[in-house]
């Protein structure tokens, strides 16, 4: 009887002490209420299906980058971060920014209505780069590379969608 109290003790107390232990880690594995203040909230009401918009990226450590949200024709959202140096867009190519590739007009394609090209691209407009270059420099509505292997896909940060605002967790 004693083993059978003893052994009943033995598993209660380790039984409540991996729960602590699972409890606590769970726990830490949810944002902290500061990294949680510093996400980046923008408001997409206004924002049409079949449209795109930049929006600054306004946090302290982030080295001048926009973001860029493409509402497509079917209303699905995508949201990718592009860096910025001068006033102009990093190409996502390999070496980013370092060979000189900086776009003055990095947009998705858009006809006379202003509204997105269905299957269109995000690509470089800027009429001072060689056309050579910039015919490497595709990306579909969800930032994956139509190029070579010398381009990289578009950064997509983790978001969450609250309403009609954007919060964009890095």
């Amino acid at each position: 009887m004693r083993k059978k109290i003893l052994l009943l003790c033995m598993v209660s107390i380790l039984l409540f002490g991996a729960s602590t232990i699972f409890a606590t880690f769970s726990l830490s594995l949810s944002p902290s209420a500061r990294a949680k203040a510093d996400r980046v909230y923008i408001d997409i009401s206004s924002l049409e299906c079949g449209k795109y918009v930049y929006e600054p990226f306004n946090r302290e450590n982030a080295w001048n980058e926009k973001v860029l949200i493409i509402k497509q024709q079917d209303c699905t959202l995508s949201v990718f971060l592009i860096p910025t140096r001068e006033n102009k867009f990093i190409m996502p190519e390999r070496f980013w920014g370092n060979i000189g590739s900086l776009c003055k007009n990095f947009s998705p394609s858009v006809n006379q209505e202003n509204r997105l090209i269905e299957n269109g691209f995000i690509t470089c407009h800027d009429s001072e780069l060689e056309a050579e270059y910039i015919r490497n420099l595709k990306w579909t509505y969800s930032g994956v590379s139509k190029a070579n292997f010398v381009v990289q896909d578009l950064y997509v940060p983790k978001i969450e969608i609250q309403g009609n605002q954007v919060i964009i967790n890095k």
